[in-house]
Order: C-alpha cells, then structure tokens, then sequence
C-alpha cells in the first residue's frame, strides 16, 4: 500500500498575510493545456476533456501502480513523466458526459466568481490555482511572486478531508514552489502553460509550506510562506448557504409538500482505503446532519461519480441505488443536495442532472437539484470571517 505523506504544519509568521490562494480541482476550458509536447489529444473532437480526463485517469494509475526503484532497492510509483494510459473505453465514457455539456467545464470560471466575492470581501488580492487545468499552481504562484506576495492564505475548496481532497492539494503547492525555485520544466499536472514566468532563480522563491528541499531563508533573496485556512466544514455559514439553497429551490412549496420530500445529501465517492484511514464520511454524514436539522427534515446520505466496475471498493451508498428505493407513496418529491461540492461543475451538472434524474423519473418522482453554494453571500461571508479570525491570531 503507498503511504502519502502528510505534509507538517505550516510555519506561521507574526505578520499579516498579503494575498489569499484558492486551490481547486479545476476542470477543461477552451485552449490547449500545454502539459504534453506533442499533444496527447489533437486528434481528438473535445481535445480539452479528452486530455483532461486521461490524464486525471493516468494519474490514478500511478498511484496504485508499484515499479522497482533499482537505484534506492524499494518499491517507488510511477511519475507523471511515465507514459501511461488508463483503458480506452473508460476515457471515452467520461469524455462523453463533457461532449455532452458543450465539451468543457464552468468550475474555473464558477471559482473565479467566486474569488472576486471574497477579494470584495477581504479587501486583499485573491489568486485562483488549479491541479488539472490553466491556471495551473505553477503559473498562478509564478504570477504571485513576481507581484511581490510572500504571506500567502491558502484556501482548499474542498469540504471534506481525505488525502486527495486536502494534504494532496498542499503538496501540490510545494511541488509547484520546489519546481519555480529550480526553474525546473516539467510535463506534469502543474507545469505552466508557454508564455509563464517560470524559470524564476533559485533565489526568487522558498518554498516553506509543506517540508520543501528547498527551505533555505537566510541564502534567498525573497521568500514565499504558504498556510492554510483550517477545514471550514463545520462552520454555522456553510451549513447556513446550503439552507438557504434548499429553501430557495422549494420556495413555492407549502409546508404539506416540503415535509415529506424525501431529502439527499451527496458528497463524492472515494475508494473505502481512503475512507478508512480519514475523517472525510464523519464530516459529511455530520454536516449533513446539522442541515437536515435546520431544515427540519429527515434525510439520507448517498456518494456519486464513483466508478463503475471497479477493481476496489468505494464508499456507498451510491446515488442512484438510494433512488431505486425511495417509496413514492410517502413523497412523489425527492431533493437532492450536492454538499462534498462548492460550484456547480461537470459532476454535478451531468452526474445528478442527467444520471440522477433519469432514474428518479423512471421511478415517477420529481427531483429537485439543489444548486451548490458557490458564490453565495453567506458561504463567501462565512470565509471571509475565517481569513479574519485566522489573521487575528497571527
């Protein structure tokens, strides 16, 4: 089994941060992505999700795919620079569901929304980095450096914690330090785009966040520290957007209708391993339960997007198994709440929207997709105060 490692805390500085970092997943938009020469999808009709989503899927082959380190004696995975390919037909499934939205994804623009609420919040400058796509980490710290910010907030857009929702994404930041401090180019999931200033000098960039090799202060010029916003889960305002969502999406209901909807929290799947050994199930099935609870409603749980016929075992249960058995004599109604997501993305749009739905209707129920929280001005609020809160303890 591969342990991960789990990045120490970061080192805290006395003095105010400068500029905040929102750190997502980030999804296909129209251009080329730049991460591979030649390109691994020209031929391709929606070469932005096919390249996208193979290389996603690439990337969790090497995490589960062990090769003999000859030079250490010890069982190392496979780096981004090895060629690999998931299976054909699974790339061209999940290409599809984005051929069919129009062949991209609106979360980086959602999350660009949703950076300049809090910017107008907390009057400071707010940078958008992603894993998978432009702006890669890469380029967005390239431009916060060359901006002159070296107190940097950095905020997942993840609700839950498991390792790829929340250390990954750390470690995604220092990789990215560690590759601008070397000026190192590198055909991975975060090298920039041509045309970004990359190849800074060693002594443009420290990276301290996460245990960088290349933690070396007194011998650089400039010095970029990175700590993270605690996990904001249980924050009354995130509960509190997502009431407000419900409310909004039932607001032509009379109580007699609301009552017996049947209520569904989603939250995305992950392998069972994962779920094991993090806090990521207890936080959703308690969030959950803190909404239902303001909604005054009783609810169930359910996970989606997970994979079909795989070779491990995912969390469950899933979505569509939880509608097969809803009993429409209680409620012809069903709301579903997508809360392990923060905007309004291509698993959301196609995976409840269209799968979701399917079923439900086949059964004669009338689903209700409730809109995630995005840019809501509660949530935003609710984020807002934390950046305060967590500058006032500095």
């Amino acid at each position: 089994m591969k342990s991960h490692p789990q990045p120490p805390s970061p080192k805290q500085d006395t003095r105010d941060i400068d500029s905040i970092l929102l750190i997502g997943f980030g999804g296909p938009t129209p251009g080329c992505c730049q991460r591979f020469n030649p390109c691994l999808a020209e031929e391709q009709t929606a070469p932005e999700a096919y390249c996208f989503v193979s290389e996603i899927l690439a990337q969790r082959m090497r995490e589960r795919k062990p090769i003999l380190d000859s030079d250490r004696g010890k069982e190392t995975f496979l780096s981004a620079q090895v060629p690999i390919r998931p299976d054909q037909a699974r790339i061209n499934e999940v290409v599809a569901h984005y051929v069919e939205l129009g062949g991209f994804s609106p979360f980086n623009d959602l999350t660009f929304e949703q950076a300049s609420a809090l910017e107008a919040e907390v009057g400071l400058p707010v940078y958008v980095g992603m894993r998978n796509w432009n702006p890669f980490l890469t380029q967005t710290l390239s431009q916060m450096i060359d901006n002159g910010h070296k107190r940097v907030l950095g905020i997942i857009l993840s609700p839950f914690q498991t390792f790829a929702s929340w250390e990954e994404y750390q470690q995604n930041v220092t990789d990215a330090l560690d590759q601008l401090a070397t000026g190192e180019s590198s055909q991975h999931a975060n090298s920039p785009r041509a045309g970004s200033k990359a190849n800074l000098r060693p002594t443009d960039v420290s990276a301290r966040t996460t245990g960088s090799r290349f933690d070396r202060e007194s011998t650089l010029d400039a010095m970029m520290e990175v700590a993270y916003l605690s996990p904001w889960w249980s924050e009354d305002g995130f509960a509190q957007a997502v009431v407000e969502e419900v409310r909004q999406s039932c607001l032509d209901w009379d109580r007699d209708r609301f009552q017996p909807a049947h209520l569904i929290f989603t939250a995305h799947g992950i392998p069972v391993s994962a779920a094991s050994r993090s806090p990521y199930t207890r936080q959703f099935s308690q969030v959950a339960t803190i909404i239902a609870e303001k909604l005054g409603k009783d609810f169930q749980i359910a996970y989606q997007s997970t994979p079909d016929n795989s070779l491990i075992p995912w969390t469950e249960p899933e979505i569509t198994t939880v509608i097969n058995f809803l009993n429409a004599d209680v409620s012809s109604d069903v709301i579903v709440v997508p809360i392990g997501f923060i905007c309004d993305h291509v698993e959301v749009l196609y995976d409840l929207d269209q799968e979701a739905r399917t079923v439900a209707e086949a059964k004669g129920l009338q689903m209700v997709r409730v809109p995630t929280v995005g840019s809501s001005p509660t949530f935003i609020q609710m984020l807002s105060r934390r950046i305060r809160t967590f500058v006032s303890t500095l």
